[in-house]
């Protein structure tokens, strides 16, 4: 759609845009690059030919110095002239605000909402939708406000950190942070209508709440550099630091969050996100198009591994809860209490737990080392 009135592209510049925000840049620095970019081109379309203007030409007279009109000159009509009465358009002219406060090192999707369009993003935190990020972190050092350029206040030795123990870690905060999700959903985790909730998808917050984990991945391990995918709601970028630095304390070090990059944010991934080269009027309106075709189309039932294709990783959360279910012990309680109300023995339940068991050892590859004697690497 290409708009060749500065009118028309006003009516339609109101609603929601996705960006990829730059490293190191403030969110008040990206506002105000917006709105130039935006009204540098909304004044090129609304440039118009100067008007012109006839003036009397008037000279005294030689002899009586009476002013006489002896011709006409054609001159600008500065009335309308641009330095005199300035832009049509300005950049306090346009509101813009952000779904999420980015600190200015944390990079990656951000959606913003331009004029009418601000007003949408107080629906689309109500819906308490994911995020997910990629968190680079780094063993054996920790900085001032666990920021990358901050001082460093201490170190640490991180040798005896291995992936298993990590996972391991990961695997225990994640089991903590499902239980806090469902007490936030006001559910008791031990009854019937927890099991419904989940099986609808991640229960979501009915009320404020601090920030939920719903899944963590170690993406990869390079001692001493790492990299997490954390999938979270109501989270802060000053929140996933401070994570980063009680991860290496529950390993036995100390760790510091190197680079923080948001992938997906609510329903907008990178793919929609435009480059800061791509900040033309142009491109927003285009933009802006797609992400209405997004907001209308809202499904939040599915949890995506954003760091492979969508196609293999696209997991419902029914089939993520329950198979996490299956393999944990907190929820195995939950499940005895659902079977109790049905005609089968005891016996008969305490057998299918067994056999359940059984069949979820044989089908994990991951030893634990600690649980055997001659498996423990001294």
């Amino acid at each position: 759609m290409s708009i060749r009135k500065a009118a028309d592209a006003w009516r339609l510049l109101h609603g929601v845009v996705c960006l990829y925000k730059p490293r190191d840049m403030s969110i008040k620095s990206l506002y105000r690059q917006l709105a130039n970019n935006l009204c540098a081109d909304l004044n090129a379309l609304d440039q118009a030919p100067m008007k012109l203007i006839e003036r009397d030409i008037v000279q005294p007279h030689p002899v009586t110095q009476s002013l006489l009109v002896v011709g006409r000159k054609t001159q600008l009509d500065y009335s309308t002239h641009p330095l005199v009465v300035g832009d049509p358009y300005r950049p306090e002219d346009i509101e813009i605000s952000a779904l999420h406060e980015s600190d200015t090192e944390t990079c990656g999707v951000c959606v913003v909402g331009i004029n009418a369009g601000v007003e949408k993003l107080e629906k689309i935190r109500e819906q308490r939708l994911i995020n997910s990020y990629v968190i680079d972190g780094q063993l054996g050092r920790e900085t001032y406000k666990h920021k990358e350029e901050g001082k460093v206040t201490k170190r640490a030795t991180f040798d005896h950190v291995t992936p298993f123990q990590m996972r391991k870690i990961l695997a225990r905060h994640e089991s903590h942070f499902r239980r806090s999700a469902f007490e936030y959903a006001g559910a008791d985790a031990q009854s019937q209508e927890a099991y419904e909730l989940a099986s609808r998808g991640p229960p979501r917050p009915q009320m404020d709440s601090p920030a939920i984990i719903y899944s963590i991945e170690l993406l990869r391990f390079a001692a001493p550099y790492f990299s997490l995918e954390v999938q979270t709601v109501g989270e802060t970028d000053a929140y996933l630091r401070a994570y980063v630095q009680e991860l290496g304390l529950n390993l036995r070090t100390t760790a510091c969050c190197k680079k923080l990059r948001r992938l997906r944010q609510a329903n907008f991934t990178i793919d929609y996100a435009l480059l800061a080269k791509h900040w033309t009027l142009q491109h927003l309106l285009d933009n802006m198009a797609l992400c209405a075709r997004v907001l209308n189309n809202t499904k939040s039932s599915t949890i995506v591994r954003t760091s492979e294709s969508p196609s293999s990783t696209s997991i419902t959360a029914d089939d993520e809860l329950v198979e996490r279910m299956e393999s944990d012990s907190t929820e195995d309680d939950l499940d005895v209490r659902l079977i109790e109300g049905n005609s089968e023995s005891a016996t008969e339940t305490s057998e299918r737990r067994t056999t359940r068991s059984v069949n979820s050892d044989s089908n994990n590859n991951t030893v634990d080392c600690l649980n055997v004697p001659w498996g423990r690497d001294y």
